[in-house]
């Protein structure tokens, strides 16, 4: 998703190493997780991927935790903003749309608004996340690809001193 919308300037790179097959590590935690907060969770998740994987922050862009249904109900995932972390309630891991969302706060965005409300917002992923695994296929919002420079290179600024201007828009995904 990430390549094809920034024209090949986001590749996902995966970890290899063992213990890893498709892109994923299954880690045990020796605790009881029903009555614990996702923090709690989290961070156990965390000191079993350092021990196992020995990785520190600087070896890694993103990790995405998925959580199972054992956990607090009534939340789909989280993110934090700039870090490089996402974690996901049991089947929303399998959601495109919540994992480039999540991802997308990693990368440092916020959500998109749309009048004024958090989630209403469908043009890109940093909106409305569906419950549906493989789509929607699209990418960020317009102002949110701006910022990230992927289209700096098939772009042109528009100035009222060099209108008029006619040439042809094309839809990017």
């Amino acid at each position: 998703m990430y390549s094809a919308c920034s024209f090949g300037k986001l590749n996902k790179i995966p970890y290899q190493g063992p213990g890893v097959v498709n892109d994923v590590a299954e880690i045990f935690i020796n605790a009881m997780v029903a009555s614990e907060s996702t923090q709690v969770f989290e961070n156990l998740v965390m000191q079993q991927v350092q021990l196992i994987f020995g990785l520190e922050g600087v070896a890694y862009d993103h990790i995405m935790i998925m959580m199972p249904s054992a956990t607090q109900a009534n939340w789909l995932a989280y993110s934090y903003i700039g870090a490089y972390r996402g974690v996901f309630n049991n089947v929303w891991s399998d959601y495109v749309s919540a994992n480039v969302h999540e991802i997308g706060h990693t990368l440092g965005f916020y959500h998109s608004l749309r009048a004024g409300k958090e989630y209403y917002d469908e043009t890109g992923y940093m909106g409305y996340s569906f419950a549906v695994a493989g789509s929607p296929s699209k990418c960020f919002n317009g102002h949110k690809n701006y910022i990230l420079g992927w289209y700096w290179d098939r772009t042109l600024e528009i100035v009222p001193s060099s209108l008029p201007w006619t040439g042809n828009l094309v839809q990017f995904c």
